[in-house]
């Protein structure tokens, strides 16, 4: 029983892979896909893809859905470092994280 409870602990608190969705609403052209990659890698996530691309011209703005790869302790839903960063570019309006 002792060597199982210690096993399930251990379990519980192994970084895993766990994937979210990074949804942003930002000007129609900024800022380019390259440079929101860059902000988000730089922190150690990754961006494994784009899921959809929505403009709206009426508004100028376009809304974006990104699927992010990270590994850590499972049920760690704090937002990720790098959102902050995106909500301090002029570019961007909005910004939602959510951990699948």
């Amino acid at each position: 029983m002792l060597v199982l409870t210690g096993l399930r602990w251990f379990d519980d608190h192994m970084k895993q892979e766990q994937h979210g969705t990074l949804c942003l609403t930002t000007e129609r052209d900024e800022p380019r896909q390259e440079a929101i990659r860059a902000i988000v890698q730089k922190t150690g996530y990754k961006m494994i893809s784009v899921a959809a691309v929505t403009s709206d011209k009426q508004r100028r703005k376009r809304d974006l859905e990104f699927m992010v790869q990270w590994r850590a302790e499972p049920h760690n839903v704090e937002a990720p470092p790098f959102l902050e960063n995106l909500l301090n570019d002029p570019h961007v309006a909005a910004a939602h994280w959510k951990v699948a």
